[in-house]
C-alpha cells in the first residue's frame, strides 16, 4: 500500500511538472508574439479592416541664391476607385467615360477589379473634370489632390536642376541627389471596411496628414545663369558647334554662381518616349566628360 502510495504522489508529481512545462511553453510563445510579433500582427490586423486613400505630399521647392524660384510643385489630381465600395459599376464607367473622354470598357474592367483594396483610373485630371464628378455622387470613386512638378523657366539649368519620373522621384540633378529632402513624406486617409472591402457606414475615420518637402537653396544666382544661358545659345546658333559649356566661379568662396551646358532640354515638356534622347540633353556633360 505504502508503494502504491509513493507512486501515485510521483505521478502526480510528474504530471504537475508536465503541466507547469507546458504552461511556462505557452506563456512563453505569447509573450514572443506579443514583444517580437505584435507589431507586425497589429500592422496586418490594420491592413484588413482599413482601406487608405494616398494623400501625397507636395515636392519641396529648389531656388537659387536670392530666394528665386526655380522649380516648384503645383496642384493636380488623380482619380482613384475602391471597387468594394462602388454600387453601381455601369453608371460610374458611363458617368466617368463622358467626363473624362475615356473608352467605357477599359474604365468598367478597372471599376470592377476583384483582389485589390484601390486602382487609379486616371493620374491627372482638370480642375473642371473634379468638379464635375464630384458633382454625380459616386459611391467608390474618389479624388485625391497631388503635386505635379513645374520649373519656372522651362530650358533653364536644366542638367543642374535635374527631374522627376511620372511617380514624382528625382532621377537626375539636384531632383536625384536630394531627393530624400525634396520629396517630403506621404499622408494617407483610413477608413474601416468590412470583411469584403465595403466602407462600414458607421466606421471610424482617420486623417494622416503629407509632410511637404524641403526647400533647397542653390548657389547659382539666376541672373548670372540667364547671361549665360544667353551667351551659349547665341554660340550654338552662330558658330553650330556640337555643345557649348559654360561655369561661372566666386573666385573667392569657390561657389558655383552658373553653370550651363548646350543642348539642353526643356524640363517641362521631357522627350519621355525617348529615352536615348531624354539622357542625352539632360545628361550634365561639365560633370561628366573630361
Amino acid at each position: 500500500m505504502e508503494n502504491n502510495y509513493y507512486l501515485s504522489k510521483k505521478r502526480l508529481l510528474t504530471l504537475l511538472v508536465a503541466a507547469i512545462f507546458l504552461f511556462m511553453v505557452i506563456f512563453v510563445r505569447l509573450a514572443y508574439i506579443q514583444v517580437v510579433w505584435g507589431k507586425d500582427l497589429q500592422q496586418k490586423a490594420s491592413d484588413q479592416w482599413q482601406r487608405d486613400l494616398p494623400i501625397k505630399a507636395y515636392r519641396g521647392d529648389i531656388v537659387d541664391t536670392n530666394g528665386s524660384l526655380l522649380a516648384t510643385t503645383q496642384t493636380s489630381y488623380g482619380l482613384y476607385v475602391r471597387p468594394q465600395s462602388v454600387t453601381d459599376a455601369h453608371l460610374c464607367a458611363k458617368t466617368l467615360a463622358e467626363i473624362l473622354q475615356k473608352d467605357y470598357q477599359k474604365l468598367y474592367d478597372k471599376i470592377t477589379s476583384r483582389g485589390v483594396s484601390e486602382v487609379t483610373l486616371a493620374n491627372t485630371i482638370t480642375s473642371s473634370q473634379v468638379e464635375a464628378i464630384r458633382n454625380c455622387n459616386l459611391q467608390g470613386i474618389y479624388i485625391a489632390g497631388k503635386g505635379v512638378r513645374s520649373y519656372v523657366y522651362g530650358d533653364f539649368l536644366s542638367q543642374v536642376l535635374g527631374f522627376v519620373s511620372s511617380d514624382g522621384i528625382g532621377q537626375t540633378g539636384i531632383e536625384s541627389y536630394y531627393n530624400k529632402y525634396l520629396q517630403g513624406i506621404d499622408g494617407k486617409l483610413l477608413t474601416e471596411t468590412d470583411l469584403v472591402g465595403e466602407e462600414l457606414k458607421d466606421g471610424a475615420m482617420s486623417y494622416i496628414s503629407a509632410v511637404n518637402g524641403l526647400t533647397v537653396t542653390l548657389t547659382i544666382d539666376a541672373v548670372i545663369q540667364t547671361i549665360v544661358e544667353n551667351v551659349l545659345q547665341l554660340a550654338m546658333h552662330q558658330q553650330s558647334p556640337q555643345g557649348a559649356r559654360c561655369i561661372v566661379l566666386d573666385v573667392t568662396t569657390g561657389e558655383i554662381l552658373a553653370m550651363a551646358s548646350k543642348p539642353s532640354v526643356d524640363l517641362n515638356n521631357l522627350p519621355r518616349d525617348d529615352l536615348e534622347t531624354l539622357m542625352k540633353y539632360s545628361k550634365n556633360t561639365l560633370l561628366t566628360d573630361i
